[in-house]
């Protein structure tokens, strides 16, 4: 087979085809090359020492399909030629884990690949009090924040929360109890984020209160109150106006809902409200106002049990009590008033006589 013929047959039935080219064909750069582009693993296997000894070869190979340097056959013999590793990059992916053991501290090499691949961030502990590479790195993922020492850093935690809020868990502990707009945007995103609140803005009621009405984790931020709030009849007695109104107007928005209008054809007021109370966006409300019910009733009973220990009577006792108080005083004047109605009727006798 004649080498135009076999790059042909290459092109349009595969790498196979190398099995039939001869030892001459396999030392061929252009066939090799071609081969290489169709699977870059079979045409290693074939490929000849000649060619992989040749290092201005191996970087054409590089600048097709920088993968390759991957390939063992490749990389112990280049992992540690920074120009072979660099046109890798140029067309690979996540080479970078396959360079030597110096290229890899490389800053240059390594801003060049994480700016291909940020998720490559957390294996780079050298750069991890970089400020440019951090910034790379967290603008891509916002949680790449927890692998820097430069969490302290308003301009870095504040990119990392634009792209992921979740990142504020993150935060330094300096940066999370001096910004209070950054506390507020992250529970408002997600409610289970309450609990990375420095203790001196878990007491700012608008931060919690956010909190138990995020659209996300609500259900889990109640968890996470300060005893103080968690204990505040008011506070909570405003949460629970707030989740109500909340739950009404998506009640609201179920009932208009032109997707949702067979259900009504279901004819069971009870069945429509199970569907609603278990749809995903009002379920997690009803769970967070189970759970300030709850307190509630907890904090009355606790001050019924104060008003007994006081008069020495339980609060039904007192009520009672109070009842009966109530009783006897209406029955003292319903005596007096039949006392003088008695008394007049005598006079009135008297005058007719």
């Amino acid at each position: 087979m004649r080498n135009d013929e076999l790059i042909t047959a290459i092109l349009t039935r595969g790498y196979k085809e190398l099995k039939n080219a001869t030892p001459e064909q396999l030392e061929n750069e252009t066939i090799m090359e071609v081969a290489y582009s169709t699977n870059i693993r079979t045409a290693s296997k074939y490929m000849p020492d000649k060619l992989l000894n040749n290092k201005e070869f191996v970087r054409e190979l590089m600048k097709i399909n920088g993968t390759g340097f991957k390939l063992v056959k490749i990389n112990e013999r280049y992992k540690n030629d920074r120009e072979v590793a660099e046109d890798s990059l140029e067309n690979g992916e996540s080479t970078w884990f396959y360079f030597g053991k110096d290229l890899k501290k490389d800053r240059e090499l390594a801003m060049k690949a994480l700016k291909k691949d940020p998720n490559l961030y957390p294996n780079m502990d050298f750069l991890h009090g970089d400020e440019e590479a951090t910034k790379i790195a967290v603008e891509s993922d916002g949680t790449n924040l927890q692998y820097t020492s430069l969490n302290e850093e308003e301009e870095i935690v504040d990119l990392a929360m634009e792209e992921d809020p979740m990142a504020y868990e993150y935060a330094g502990s300096k940066y999370r109890s001096q910004n209070r707009d950054a506390a507020l945007r992250a529970v408002k995103y997600d409610g289970s984020l309450l609990q990375f609140v420095e203790e001196e803005l878990g007491e700012d009621e608008s931060i919690s209160l956010a909190a138990l009405t995020s659209s996300r984790s609500q259900n889990e931020a109640f968890q996470y109150l300060s005893p103080n709030l968690a204990n505040n009849e008011s506070f909570l007695n405003e949460a629970k106006r707030r989740i109500e109104k909340i739950i009404e107007d998506e009640r609201q928005r179920f009932d208009e809902d032109e997707d949702n209008q067979w259900r009504k054809e279901l004819q069971d007021d009870d069945t429509i409200k199970e569907i609603f109370e278990n749809s995903y966006e009002v379920r997690r409300y009803i769970d967070t106002l189970r759970q300030i019910q709850d307190k509630l009733q907890q904090i009355e009973q606790g001050n019924d049990n104060r008003e007994q220990s006081k008069s020495g009577l339980t609060p039904l006792q007192q009520r009672r009590s109070e009842k009966e108080g109530l009783e006897e005083t209406a029955q003292k004047y319903s005596e007096m008033e039949k006392m003088q109605q008695q008394l007049a009727q005598k006079q009135g006798e008297s005058i007719g006589e």
